[in-house]
């Protein structure tokens, strides 16, 4: 846990890695605390009109309003933006291997393909780059949230596709 999220709620860093009535893993209450905060939200630039931040929600009323979102990223490559598509090996919800079919159904050739993804002499994850700035990552041993499974990895992830290192 990052310990300038907890230096900002007042725990220490014993108490939140004690544990309690429910795990860290499991519990969301120090997230929802921090962004709910007035600073914090502030800083995030969310109005006062706006919700708080609550893990889940079922008033939200989400309905699917596309099958896919392939005219969307094309769009985005073709107007030159850096675009990164990125799952964990793990993932149950959206696999990697969908997801890398989907990148290359955009029909981007391949500059470079299957590049090991190498922190600290360790492999995490694999990248494939396509023309265009179009790049497909994944990072072993994480699910669907690469971020919270796998922080430094994501990090060093998201560094790598910032600085256009294969």
């Amino acid at each position: 846990m990052n310990g300038v999220l907890l230096q900002s709620l007042n725990i220490a860093p014993e108490e939140f890695y004690a544990g309690g009535s429910s795990p860290p893993c499991l519990s969301q209450d120090y997230l929802a605390q921090f962004l709910n905060k007035a600073d914090t939200r502030k800083a995030l630039h969310i109005t006062e009109k706006s919700w708080e931040w609550f893990p889940c929600r079922s008033n939200i009323g989400y309905h699917r309003e596309l099958h896919s979102m392939k005219t969307q990223v094309k769009h985005m490559v073709d107007a030159g933006l850096r675009v990164l598509i990125y799952n964990g090996d793990i993932d149950s919800v959206c696999n990697f291997i969908g997801d890398e079919w989907f990148v290359e159904e955009l029909g981007y050739r391949v500059r470079v393909e299957y590049h090991p993804l190498i922190m600290a002499d360790e492999v995490i994850g694999f990248s494939t780059f396509y023309d265009k700035q179009l790049t497909f990552m994944t990072i072993r041993g994480a699910g669907h949230m690469v971020p919270e499974d796998k922080p430094k990895e994501a990090l060093f992830m998201f560094n790598t596709f910032l600085t256009g290192r294969p």
